[in-house]
């Protein structure tokens, strides 16, 4: 019997639900001739809501439904003890991103038949994004994972770090951190075979990215419809890619010009960068952040010629490795060839003479001494 009266109920609940609408507007037809709605005449029990009631988005649910329970209904016309709380109400509502209207529906758990529904605001959430004003790390390290906080953390919300500055070799460059929907997007099969068909040498996109584009080619990218469809279709936020393009476009990044270059991922040459971050969500407000970044150079860095022999040329290695940047490299050669004609060139020379090798580091993202060998071409 007891399964029975159960059965019974969650059936009835279950066409409640169904018909929830319907309830809704007999109610509301029913309130507009100041009788009593539908669910107090069976019951005498009434949900009263207000309308055109605002709450904040919250990615907990339950925290909008408490939001409800304390703005939206209305106690002194709807009928229930003096001590109900929010928790006894069930609730329903439809999602759609913050700043649109949602349809909410509230169920006194109590007497199932008690409904009554509502269009609510859902207003954006206040966010937060913080980066440290002063950070310092080797041109070979990466930044820490909690280098960028978000708050309130929502791993639906995007975050963006830019990153411009000068190198140590007198160069403005770029570096963007995408975010990691759109980083698996640049990095799926789909996306690599079709920019693969256009790409004048064919890479993907990302070879091409880490290539290096410049901050005119960038532009060309972020804002070409294909490829923010397929970033939209991946669950990312689109508009952000426009405030990207009106942070390179501003006073932040000034020493930028359009034929700086971009590069993904964390600085990696040692250099005085600015660092912007920016998180963005369409149920929250935008958030940005700016700090500083100094990437430092290494000591204790040695130079030692490719394979033994000067004529191939340097490089710079670092705990026995050899570095991950060698721009900093420079090798001139001086001599007499064997034809007693003066050499002096960043070319390693192929006539038969004597000549000598001088490296060093000019720049780069190490410090080491300078080395000279001579050697002699038969």
């Amino acid at each position: 019997m007891k399964k029975t009266v159960n059965k019974i109920i969650s059936i009835v609940m279950a066409v409640v639900m169904v018909l929830s609408l319907s309830i809704v507007g007999l109610s509301s037809f029913a309130a507009s001739a100041h009788t009593p709605s539908l669910a107090a005449i069976y019951l005498g029990k009434k949900i009263v809501l207000k309308e055109d009631q605002t709450i904040s988005y919250n990615k907990d649910k339950d925290v909008m439904f408490q939001e409800i329970f304390n703005k939206v209904l209305d106690r002194a016309e709807s009928d229930f003890p003096e001590d109900t709380v929010w928790t006894d109400f069930n609730y329903t509502m439809v999602d759609r991103n913050a700043g649109e209207g949602r349809l909410v529906t509230m169920q006194y758990k109590k007497n199932i038949l008690t409904v009554a529904s509502t269009k609510v605001n859902v207003a954006k959430a206040a966010l937060k994004v913080d980066i440290p004003f002063y950070k310092a790390i080797f041109a070979d390290q990466e930044l820490p994972a909690n280098y960028v906080t978000v708050n309130p953390k929502d791993d639906a919300i995007d975050v963006w770090t830019i990153f411009a500055g000068i190198n140590s070799n007198a160069g403005a460059g770029i570096y963007v951190r995408f975010p990691e929907k759109v980083e698996k997007v640049i990095k799926s099969d789909a996306v690599s075979k079709i920019w693969s068909t256009f790409d004048s040498d064919h890479y993907t996109l990302e070879q091409r990215l880490a290539e290096g584009w410049t901050v005119t080619q960038f532009k060309a990218l972020i804002t070409n419809d294909a490829f923010r469809t397929a970033i939209k279709l991946a669950g990312g936020d689109v508009e952000a890619f426009d405030k990207i393009v009106a942070i390179l476009n501003s006073d932040l990044v000034s020493k930028i010009t359009d034929n700086s270059r971009v590069a993904i991922g964390t600085p990696n040459r040692a250099g005085a960068y600015m660092a912007i971050a920016m998180a963005s969500n369409k149920n929250y407000e935008d958030a940005k952040d700016q700090g500083t970044l100094i990437v430092k150079k290494r000591w204790g860095a040695k130079l030692q010629w490719k394979n033994g022999d000067p004529a191939q040329g340097a490089e710079v290695t670092y705990g026995g490795k050899v570095g991950h940047i060698q721009d900093g490299v420079r090798v001139f050669y001086t001599g007499r060839t064997a034809a007693g004609k003066v050499y002096a060139s960043k070319k390693a020379p192929t006539e038969a003479g004597k000549y000598l090798a001088n490296a060093m580091i000019l720049g780069g993202s190490y410090h080491a001494l300078p080395i000279f060998q001579s050697f002699t071409i038969s």
